[in-house]
């Protein structure tokens, strides 16, 4: 007769449930405080963090005009060392905030009364750590040393956390809310972005110190881990972000031996991204409709007639996101210093990627990746504003450094600058060994011993 009281079979403990039965409400409950938390404080850590890296970006400004040293006796005053080097550490720890918030829900901030502040506190702390960690890596006077070391630390945090079950990112303020209930594992929108910008720029870093023909593979091997991350069911669980990361790859890897993106080459990483789209489309569809992701969901919309919603949910999202969130301004404010600074005659970028083709192609990887998944993840400049709060400070740091490295000339066949400064890409002095860094290629020197863009 009890039995006949259920419609369906009887009552069952679940198992994982504490004996006790305060501590099996206090875990939900701190659960729902972080979350509440949350939504308070991540409001006003990225809209601090856009409003700091365009601080950032405007003082950087004429450390670019006067940081290219002239050869001859006239020429503008250089920059004082201390000021350059004042202004690197603040690009590499603005660089690094994000993966530090992220990092930040190791400690349960969110149980003190002024959980704002607890929060403030660990991020600064992490920071300042993690920027006296790549200050003091080997490898740190070179050109691209704080730029692979910051990638590194970023591609490590976010990778670690999704590896482990993405618990910090699951009601963190560099994560998602489960309040909001777009999603409940995996990898949220900002630790996208950072994770496509670090991996790649790490790929990028990695494919400068191979030699040029084996650049490609380089990019692609370590690409490709970077995507079974972000893609994969029982990791990052993000079909769209998987197939916006692998466009980037595939670009970076087309032009990582330096030149343009050529039809043949664009026509191979196309090929390259439609075949990991099928790939992850096919996976999606066949798990059951509850576990399938944003992609398995759409393409079965699409096939009972529904998909027309879904687009349009999409657009609304995209929109609202647009307007609403802080990462906009990070984008913008990014793209604007890109355009309008790095990549004129005097900011330094263009130089950059002449002598180091595959940072130009991490980077230009890093931008399609980044757009794509945010458009198609409906969170519109989110991804790209988070991968920017990575990829613009370091653009910037290695773009002084190699404007500063302008006037350096070298002695013919050793390769040495001559001045005994450091060269471009941490050649050592005249007649001594090179830093442990990949040499600039060839084609970025002339026949009289100057380094050239």
């Amino acid at each position: 007769m009890p039995e006949r009281l259920f419609l369906g079979r009887p009552a069952v403990s679940v198992g994982g449930r504490p004996a006790d039965l305060p501590t099996a409400i206090a875990a939900p409950a701190d659960a729902d405080r972080e979350a509440a938390a949350q939504r308070r404080v991540a409001g006003w850590f990225f809209a601090l963090l856009a409003g700091a890296q365009v601080l950032l970006a405007v003082a950087v400004l004429p450390l670019l005009r006067r940081a290219r040293r002239h050869a001859g006796p006239v020429g503008p005053a250089p920059v004082p060392r201390r000021v350059v080097a004042m202004v690197e550490l603040l690009l590499v720890a603005a660089a690094l905030a994000i993966p530090a918030a992220l990092l930040a829900d190791v400690v349960p901030w969110w149980r003190g009364d002024h959980a704002g502040w607890w929060f403030a506190a660990v991020t600064v702390l992490l920071v300042v750590g993690a920027t006296a960690a790549v200050r003091f890596a080997p490898g740190h006077d070179s050109t691209l040393g704080p730029l692979g070391a910051v990638a590194g630390l970023a591609t490590l945090v976010v990778a670690a956390d999704v590896l482990t079950g993405a618990r910090l990112q699951l009601n963190g303020v560099a994560g998602y809310s489960a309040l909001e209930g777009g999603r409940f594992s995996g990898l949220g929108t900002v630790g996208l972005g950072v994770f496509v910008a670090g991996s790649l720029l790490c790929a990028g870093w990695l494919a400068q110190r191979a030699p040029r023909r084996w650049r490609p593979m380089v990019v692609v091997a370590a690409g490709g881990a970077a995507v079974v991350v972000v893609g994969s069911p029982y990791l990052g669980a993000d079909s769209i972000g998987a197939i916006a990361l692998t466009a980037g790859v595939s670009v970076a890897a087309a032009i990582s031996t330096g030149g343009w993106l050529t039809v043949s080459r664009l026509l191979w990483a196309a090929m390259a991204g439609l075949a990991v789209t099928i790939g992850f489309a096919v996976v999606d569809l066949r798990r059951p409709a509850t576990e399938r992701g944003s992609l398995g969901r759409f393409l079965a919309a699409l096939g009972d007639g529904t998909g027309g919603l879904t687009v349009h949910r999409s657009s609304t999202a995209n929109f609202e996101t647009l307007i609403n969130s802080p990462l906009t301004v990070l984008a913008l404010a990014g793209a604007l210093l890109v355009w309008f600074a790095l990549l004129q005659p005097w900011g330094g970028l263009m130089r950059l990627f002449g002598i180091y083709p595959a940072m130009r192609a991490a980077m230009a990887g890093t931008a399609v990746a980044a757009g794509i998944g945010g458009v198609l993840g409906g969170s519109a400049l989110d991804v790209a504003g988070a991968a920017g709060a990575l990829v613009v400070p370091m653009a910037a740091l290695a773009a002084l450094r190699v404007l500063d490295h302008s006037a350096d000339r070298t002695q013919p066949g050793d390769g040495g600058p001559a001045n005994g400064r450091l060269g471009l890409g941490g050649v050592g002095p005249a007649g001594g060994p090179a830093a442990p860094e990949g040499a600039p290629d060839r084609a970025a020197r002339t026949s009289t011993g100057v380094a050239t863009a």
